[in-house]
């Protein structure tokens, strides 16, 4: 067990699951961006935290310098983050949400590939974090030019900053499933996306742009899956078939029998 990530971890996650709250809901009422998941959505916070946590209580063989590393920069920048919370300094906040989000993709490629149950959770669990922070990061970023405009969105503005929210999520999410493998990151973004389809508090065309968004997520996460377990099916099939070819060889072979005389005099001297 790794002391270190433990404690980074879960200090990382008391702090935030206090400030985080109390102070982006108060900022959200000040500075709503036009696409943001609605409150009971943040729960998916909870796993990524534990996959964090977990991955601390793992034995000692399945450590990795490299992932421990990028798991106390998570911690860092996500307290960072929650002071940045409180002192309401939104480009700051914007900074400290990056390097978090580019620390967790970081950390997600060093973790070890093993076959455990707990690892397999712990990769999901990092996956989901990094598919979540990539949808944080666009709200930061539009409540920041929300702010910096000093006036409430037209219709049009609304519409045009929900539509890059969304494409922004839905191709990293899709991106992240079908080059890296990253089925977790879809899930968050799916999660994000449909939270905000849900949220009454955003424009109707947003919602509906956010359902559509979702929607195509879970449908190219379902294609995925599907595809790579054709794959597989069709991997073993062909492993199968050469097993059972390089049996008709053997069979086929053929011995001279002075091969066999000479094998049962050696046994019999």
């Amino acid at each position: 067990m790794s002391y270190a990530n433990v404690l980074s971890s879960f200090a990382n996650a008391a702090v935030n699951s206090y400030v985080s709250p109390r102070y982006e809901s108060r900022q959200s009422r000040a500075f709503r961006p036009p696409a943001q998941p609605a409150d009971p959505a943040f729960s998916i916070w909870f796993p990524i935290f534990a996959g964090h946590i977990g991955y601390g209580l793992l034995a000692s063989e399945d450590q990795s310098n490299e992932a421990s590393f990028w798991n106390h920069i998570i911690a860092v920048s996500g307290l960072t983050y929650a002071s940045t919370l409180v002192s309401n300094r939104f480009y700051s906040m914007a900074g400290a949400m990056a390097a978090m989000t580019y620390a967790s993709y970081k950390y997600r490629k060093a973790l070890p590939e093993s076959s455990s149950v707990g690892s397999r959770a712990v990769r999901f669990a990092a996956e989901v974090g990094v598919g979540w922070l990539a949808a944080a990061d666009t709200v930061i970023v539009a409540k920041d030019a929300r702010r910096a405009l000093g006036r409430p969105l037209t219709h049009r503005e609304k519409d045009v900053t929900g539509l890059l929210q969304t494409a922004v999520a839905t191709g990293a999410a899709v991106a992240a499933n079908r080059v890296l493998g990253w089925r977790g990151v879809s899930v968050a973004a799916a999660w994000a996306l449909g939270a905000v389809a849900l949220d009454k508090r955003s424009e109707r065309h947003v919602r509906a742009i956010a359902g559509v968004a979702a929607a195509g997520v879970l449908a190219d996460l379902a294609f995925s899956a599907f595809g790579s377990s054709q794959t597989k099916a069709k991997e073993m099939a062909a492993a199968a078939d050469f097993a059972e070819s390089e049996v008709v060889i053997v069979e086929d072979t053929f011995i001279p029998p002075n091969i066999i005389m000479e094998e049962v005099t050696t046994v019999r001297i």
